[in-house]
This record gives C-alpha cells, structure tokens and sequence, in this order.
C-alpha cells in the first residue's frame, strides 16, 4: 500500500465542488484544509492550481453521473486520479454531509485504499460517446417503428402479421404510399418485392382499411422521423468506422469469434478499449461487465444473488451477440448452450454465453491471436449417451434389435 502525504477527497456536485485536502504521515492527526469552489472552467482551473500549489498526489471522487468528468479531464495527467462507484462510497444514514463526504474520501485516497473504477484512455473514450450515441440512436430508432406499427394496427391496418418486415423495401413502399393518401390495390401490388409477392392476397387483406387525415399526417410524420434517424444512424456509423480503425487489427480479432460481427466488434472496442491490462484476469473482465455470478452469504448459507452490476451496455451487447452464437452451426459455443438450455431457462443459458465471450474476449485482446474452434457443434457427450439411450429403448419397445458398433458409445 502506498501512503500519499498530501491528499484530497472530493465531493462532485452539478454546481458546487467541495474539496477536503489533508496533509500529513500515517503515523498520527494531520492537517486538514476544506475549500469551496465551483464547476464552471475557470473554478475547475482555479481548484486544479489550488491542489499543485498544495504539491498534491492523489486525488479521490465518486463517479455522480457526469459532474465528474470535466474535472477529470482537467487533472488527468497532473496526478493520480481515483473515481470511485457510488456503491463503495455511501456514507452513513443520518451522518451525510458534503463536507463529511470529501473528508472520508480525502482519508480513503491517502491511505490508497479507495477502490478505483475503470476509466480508458482519451482516445478511447472519444470512440466510447460515438458508441454510446449509436446505441441512443438505434433505441430512437425502434421506438420510432414501434409506435409505427401501433398507429397502423390502430386504424386497423394488421400489416404487422402479414409482412414479417415492415420497413423492408415492400413495407416501406407500401407505407409511403398509404402516408401519400394512395389506397388503390393495383398501385401498392407494384411496392412489393421478393418474397412479399406470395402474400399479396393477404396484404390486399390487410390494407382494406383505409386511413384517416390525421392518421395519414402521422404516419407521414413518423416516416420522416425514420428517414432522419436511419440518416443519424449511417453517420455515427461512419464515424465509429473511422475511429476503430486505429485497432483494425484488434477489430478483425474480435470477428473471428462466433456471434461477434464487425459493429459488435467496434463496439467493445469502443467500451473498453484495445488494451485490458487493467484488469488481472478475465474472470475480473467478466465480472466489471456484470456477466460473473453474484455473491450473496449469511450465516454460512449461500442465497441466490443473480449476476453483478457492471457495465450493462457491453453486457446487454454480449448478450445478443451471445443469442447469435446460440444459432451458429459448428460452434462449440452452441453445443454449450444446448447443454445448459436442457436443465435451465432459455435466458439464462444466454448469460451464461455471454460469461464465456467475455473470457474469450479478454484472451483475444490480451494473446493477441484468433479464436480457435476446438469442438464440433454437438450436444455435449452425457446429453447424447441419454438421447442415445432413449432411441433404442423405442426400438426396443416397439419390437426391434438394435446392433451397436464400438464407436457408437460415444
């Protein structure tokens, strides 16, 4: 453990930071100086000469939504800057006050015992907002469709059920001209494509019900609102395309594993970064993305705990890239969850996935080489031998003889 002389704990607010800066060894009381500033530059300016003229060495906050960020920016690089999650912070009911807060942080960061969170390296977190503000648009975007096809099923319009995408090429064309007040079928029969020309009778079906004014200016409305998010979507696309460059090589890495596509891999890379030393080992990764089971022990009893809390946007990412896995043929990963599907819920099977993405993650950027398939996608060996089991009782039953060769015990 490494004693900081001069320290000071911080306690951010939206307006106001109020700063305890103490001084002294560990062998008894030190000194102790208490400031005031506030959050506009030039007070963050000011408190960042404060603390170099106090010749300070750590410096100890709590992560509170954003507030932290610009003073962050200002002393990173100056010193050694420690932001810690509010779960390890919180001060004792009926004795909070923000002086009192920067005091125990200003004891925790002197004596280095402050748990750190992880923050990533500039540059990574300038591909980081890009990733964050995709993920915002893409959100935008599904609730901009979901209210779509409510409008139409409330008018009465089911085109939901028969069209499996609605804002496919036939969807689309057939939206447009119902938002343009075109209702006659032999016009919207010429908007379909492809496979959507099979259920043209269906579809003729569907839009028997005409709309009204209002409902067609919304429609029309909503249609617009499409067009500029999927626009918004294409450029934040673009620039997180440009900016993953830099790691292309740990880019193609990622796509070599299975369920990770190329915006997968950006992503994570744009989350987390290209280098994970700062964290000792996968199972650590695993756990700061809240994919590692929770611990939860009273009274030498165990309770069910359910995974951690962690970076939920990589995780709600891995878990879809994980639901892709589940559907790879010749994965290993797939035989995996097969296994697991067969004796617990579907979804949690998907987690359990996830869990092992991140580890190959972690082992991928670290080694710094492909992801290597080691099995063939088949269910694991005791899920067979009991399938294999069951089909020769059948036969059995059914009056048969069932002659098995060496290898098939398999």
């Amino acid at each position: 453990m490494v004693w900081h002389e001069v320290a000071c704990g911080l306690d951010v607010h939206r307006s106001s930071l109020v700063a305890c800066l103490v001084r002294g060894g560990p062998g008894g009381p030190g000194e102790v100086e208490e400031r005031r500033f506030g959050t506009t530059g030039g007070e963050v300016a000011g408190f960042r000469a404060w603390l170099e003229a106090a010749g300070c060495q750590a410096l100890g906050m709590e992560a509170t939504g954003v507030f932290w960020r610009p003073v962050f920016r200002e002393m990173e690089g100056r010193m050694r800057v420690m932001v810690a999650n509010p779960a390890h912070v919180k001060a004792i009911r009926g004795r909070k006050t923000d002086r009192k807060d920067a005091a125990w942080l200003a004891g925790k960061v002197q004596e280095d015992s402050l748990p750190g969170s992880f923050i990533p390296a500039p540059e990574v977190r300038e591909g980081r907002e890009w990733a964050r503000l995709h993920t915002n648009l893409v959100r935008a975007r599904t609730q901009a469709r979901n209210q779509t096809l409510k409008l139409l099923l409330g008018a009465g319009i089911p085109l939901s059920a028969v069209l499996s995408d609605v804002f496919g090429a036939s969807g689309m064309g057939l939206l447009e001209a119902l938002a343009t007040g075109r209702t006659a079928w032999e016009e919207l029969e010429g908007k379909l494509r492809g496979r959507a020309r099979l259920k043209a009778s269906q579809i003729q079906l569907a839009l028997e019900v005409c709309l009204r004014d209002g409902e067609r200016e919304q429609l029309s409305f909503q249609l617009q609102r499409l067009k500029t998010l999927d626009e918004q979507v294409a450029e934040v696309d673009r620039h997180l395309r440009e900016w993953s460059d830099a790691y292309r090589a740990k880019r193609i890495l990622l796509t070599t594993i299975p369920g990770i596509g190329e915006l997968a891999a950006q992503l994570i890379l744009a989350e987390v970064g290209p280098d994970l030393t700062a964290f000792p080992s996968a199972k650590h990764f695993a756990a700061w993305l809240g994919l590692a089971p929770a611990s939860h022990e009273t009274g030498g009893k165990s309770r069910p705990a359910g995974t951690r809390k962690g970076n939920h946007r990589l995780q709600s990412l891995l878990v879809e890239c994980a639901q892709a896995t589940a559907r790879t043929k010749g994965c290993s990963l797939r035989g995996k969850y097969l296994g697991l599907k067969a004796r617990m819920p579907a979804q949690k099977a998907i987690v359990a996935i996830a869990h092992k993405l991140a580890l190959i993650i972690y082992r991928v950027l670290m080694d710094e080489v492909p992801y290597q398939e080691k099995e063939t996608d088949t269910p694991p060996s005791p899920h067979r031998a009991r399938l294999l089991r069951q089909a020769i009782r059948l036969i059995q039953d059914l009056g048969g003889t069932v002659h098995m060769s060496p290898s098939s015990n398999t």
